[in-house]
């Protein structure tokens, strides 16, 4: 059985008939064996590749939600880097909001000026046209969801194809070998995203 958004329907479920796996972090409860992003070592190695192209204040933007359902690998990945690089990408707060909007948004980029925003909301390019920054020459921005963009840019591939065939690989082999009911030892199996060059970065 597969889900992917955060809900009750399997609270109490009989599971004893029945192989489950889940894609990304869908529920809290049951526990089941999970396919998903690696986020930690995904957004660490882009932090990595972006800091190459010269951007020296990189700024994290993502909303409570996305970054709780995710039980904060975002954040902590980027404060990690943050932390132990920060010589190389600057010390930009980190802007986690419960919804990502343009007053917010433009009152954090003022206050930090970074030259570089990550974030999954890439009506941020928009915003900041219009308030008179050319992307990316001013600015530049790097979606953490390249696969969910409104515009061009470039960011993060998450795979949701790749997932889901691991996903379904290791539910087939489960099934194959009998396994039925809540696993005793959950096991994740986590796949890398993949950087996609777009017109939101320039070399610097």
């Amino acid at each position: 059985m597969l889900y992917t958004q955060p809900t009750d329907l399997f609270a109490n479920f009989s599971w004893d008939d029945f192989a489950g796996i889940e894609i990304d972090y869908g529920q809290r409860e049951p526990v089941l064996h999970t396919v998903c992003l690696d986020h930690y070592m995904t957004l660490t190695g882009a932090l990595e590749h972006l800091q190459t192209l010269g951007y020296r204040r990189i700024g994290l933007v993502v909303s409570r939600f996305k970054d709780e359902r995710i039980v904060h690998k975002w954040t902590g990945a980027f404060c990690s880097y943050q932390r132990h690089h920060m010589a190389a990408i600057g010390e930009v707060p980190t802007y986690v909001p419960e919804v990502v909007e343009e007053p917010g948004f433009m009152k954090w980029y003022r206050r930090n000026r970074p030259d570089l925003v990550v974030g999954h909301v890439d009506e941020a390019v928009e915003w900041l046209t219009r308030a008179g920054m050319s992307v990316p020459e001013n600015v530049a921005f790097f979606s953490l969801s390249w696969t969910e963009r409104k515009r061009p840019c470039a960011g993060l591939d998450l795979r949701l194809e790749l997932q889901g065939e691991v996903a379904a690989e290791t539910l087939i082999a489960a099934i194959q070998r009998g396994e039925r009911g809540l696993p005793t030892d959950p096991r994740s199996i986590m796949v890398n995203g993949r950087w996609m060059d777009g017109p939101t970065l320039s070399v610097r």
